[in-house]
């Protein structure tokens, strides 16, 4: 992996007194190793820094204390009908009684993002790459009541991908130059320090190199998912591990207990199911690792770090707009 220098955003090198609150939205693998990286690289002072895991993602691994989202029961309905997130702002009015002020890292301006930003307190906003999304041909847009997630959120449902980056962050930080390509040269910048995070990470599927990729269950009618599986036992030859995408983490319906035994019975005992909490990217990074699966910004992290993609097609799918 190509190493680049280390150039700390204005924003973060004015702001790393204690009074000023670093705050991670984390909903990915990929968030979790660029939190992680970020902190490092750019010297934050651990106390100073929080993880949001959003998506029932576990923040653990990034070894910074977590704020949890109380989500209420009616608050999807708020969500949908204004744009506002109940339980962002809960969490705001949370930080601002015990911070003077804070800054918002995440991946793109999803509703808890935006709810997060409105406040006089918040000194400023940072993308970072979290996936195949990180290198999509993405203009900034223009922040403003009509370009706000109530608005913003049915055109991303239509396919929009010009309403993800707000040109107003101050920065956008990414694994490559490649990402966020349409964003201003002076405010993009490359990490990589992936040691970093490996000297944190205790590797889970070392002499394992087989490694078969789940879509995301949005991509996949309900009875395609065990035909999924069967597909990738399949194509990997009956060897190896079957990762699930972190989106069947919020599905009622996954049972790990349950698919691990479906993937075992299958296979004859040869494939296992991958603990969820397993970071691919880290994987790859401490041994090469042969993937299969669809189209996915592991196959650009597998190329990045020496190890290989191998595309599978699935019956049925439902393929990104992009």
């Amino acid at each position: 992996m190509q190493s680049f220098p280390v150039t700390i955003p204005p924003l973060v090198e004015n702001n790393r007194q204690e009074d000023c609150l670093h705050v991670f939205l984390i909903h990915n693998p990929v968030a979790i190793i660029m939190a992680r990286m970020m902190v490092d690289a750019y010297r934050i002072p651990l106390n100073s820094v929080r993880a949001i895991g959003i998506r029932n993602t576990n923040t653990e691994m990034t070894g910074f204390h977590e704020l949890h989202l109380s989500v209420g029961r009616y608050d999807r309905y708020v969500n949908r009908i204004t744009g506002r997130n109940l339980a962002a702002w809960k969490l705001r009015r949370e930080i601002l009684d015990n911070y003077s002020h804070y800054i918002i890292y995440a991946s793109w301006a999803y509703s808890e993002v935006e709810e997060l930003l409105a406040s006089r307190r918040n000194l400023g906003l940072i993308f970072f790459e979290e996936g195949q999304q990180s290198y999509y041909q993405s203009p900034p847009y223009r922040a403003g009541f009509f370009n706000s997630w109530l608005f913003r959120r049915s055109k991303i449902l239509r396919g929009s991908i010009a309403h993800y980056f707000r040109g107003d962050a101050d920065a956008f930080v990414g694994l490559t130059p490649e990402a966020f390509p349409l964003m201003p040269k002076e405010r993009r910048y490359v990490l990589s320090n992936l040691d970093s995070m490996a000297r944190n990470y205790s590797p889970r599927l070392k002499g394992v190199s087989a490694i078969g990729l789940m879509p995301a269950p949005r991509r996949l009618a309900r009875t395609e998912i065990f035909p999924a599986i069967d597909r990738l036992i399949d194509v990997m030859q009956g060897q190896g591990v079957i990762k699930m995408h972190p989106g069947f983490l919020s599905e009622r319906f996954y049972v790990p207990a349950q698919f691990a035994q479906y993937i075992a019975e299958r296979s004859g005992g040869r494939v296992g199911l991958c603990p969820d909490d397993v970071l691919l990217e880290m994987e790859m990074f401490l041994e090469k690792k042969q993937l299969y699966g669809a189209r996915s910004s592991l196959s650009r992290y597998a190329d990045l770090m020496g190890s290989t993609f191998i595309p599978v097609t699935f019956e049925n799918y439902i393929a990104p707009i992009i």
